[in-house]
């Protein structure tokens, strides 16, 4: 919400499939808090706008900025009002945000993440209809809050738009020690394979910390007629209209892949078969920050989804090299059956 966007063009929406109360008064407390928050972000220039990172990291304050008394005196403020979330809130413009939970049922398959997704998608068509989104896992946060501005770079460039489904940011993490035993922060993906595919037809979309177009997860699903009386009820967005007529077909077809344990590498390649291409961008600073696996036993886990999911994306329920060389570059091909081989 403290991105450095327009405010009118963000529209956050968050997912809790577990329909927690928890959650619901935490965004309560969050819209409250925020009205303090960014006009004090704004004013200093804070980079990191993330309260908790930005309050429990001391290396946030610059030299001058400690030594401006204003600025120490609004600190202090702000965190008294973080942990009360009362007082008289200043007028600032906000995003929308909406709060969205699923009712699962266990005769119904609800797709974990990719159904999570699918249905903030469903949702934000009705309310928004943003054409670009940014997806990001609830254990990451903003620390660069200029990543819309370098993400639409790409996808307002002419040369680039009209094939450019999503624009990748690697995952990058504040709790792994130097050491790294593990190397939990991915080196080899981030730092070599995703930087080899740059230069192809784009990196293989990573699950988080992306900002991905609208229309790249129709697919070839065109709207050809709009129909007038439901818009009465759900509002103009034709896509929204057109799947409540299409029985399940579309649930299949458009948004998010369902059918495997690795849905963003599923969906990434079947957009690359479609025509798609995607832009890795690995700027000094990072622009998203998360919590990686520390210990061996969580690495194996993981370690184990990811390369069952890869395999399972590459070979068995795409296969590039038999399903889709014709619209991918040969080289771009033989390089994903590798990756799925090799992780």
């Amino acid at each position: 919400m403290a991105m450095d966007y327009p405010p009118e063009k963000l529209h956050v929406y968050v997912s809790d499939d577990g329909g927690s109360s928890i959650t619901l008064n935490g965004m309560k407390e969050a819209w409250k808090f925020v009205k303090w928050w960014i006009p004090f972000c704004t004013r200093y220039r804070i980079l990191c706008r993330c309260p908790e990172a930005y309050f429990s990291d001391s290396e946030n304050d610059s030299d001058d900025l400690t030594e401006n008394v204003e600025f120490i005196a609004a600190k202090r403020t702000i965190k008294v009002i973080q942990e009360s979330s009362s007082g008289e809130k200043e007028q600032v413009k906000l995003p929308l945000l909406v709060y969205v939970s699923r009712e699962k049922r266990p005769s119904h398959p609800h797709h974990f993440k990719a159904g999570a997704l699918n249905a903030l998608y469903r949702v934000s068509a009705v309310i928004s209809n943003s054409p670009y989104t940014l997806v990001l896992d609830c254990d990451m946060f903003c620390s660069e809050p200029a990543s819309a501005r370098q993400a639409m770079c790409f996808h307002l460039d002419p040369k680039l738009s009209t094939s450019l489904a999503f624009v990748q940011f690697p995952q990058k993490f504040h709790n792994i020690s130097k050491n790294d035993i593990y190397d939990s922060q991915h080196r080899s993906a981030y730092k070599v394979l995703w930087q080899g595919m740059d230069g192809l037809d784009g990196p293989l979309l990573s699950g988080t910390g992306f900002y991905i177009k609208r229309e790249s997860l129709y697919r070839n699903y065109k709207i050809k007629d709009t129909d007038f009386e439901l818009q009465e009820y759900v509002g103009t967005s034709n896509e929204f209209i057109k799947s409540l007529k299409q029985n399940s077909s579309p649930i299949v077809n458009v948004g998010f892949l369902y059918g495997t344990v690795c849905e963003d590498v599923h969906t990434g390649i079947m957009l690359n078969c479609n025509g798609w291409n995607s832009v890795y961008c690995d700027p000094p600073k990072p622009q998203f920050l998360g919590n990686s696996a520390t210990n061996l036993n969580d690495l194996l886990i993981q370690g184990t989804r990811w390369s069952s999911g890869l395999l399972e994306s590459g070979l068995i329920k795409i296969c590039p090299l038999l399903k889709c060389p014709l619209r991918m570059s040969l080289l771009f091909v033989y390089f994903l059956e590798f990756l799925c081989t090799l992780r």
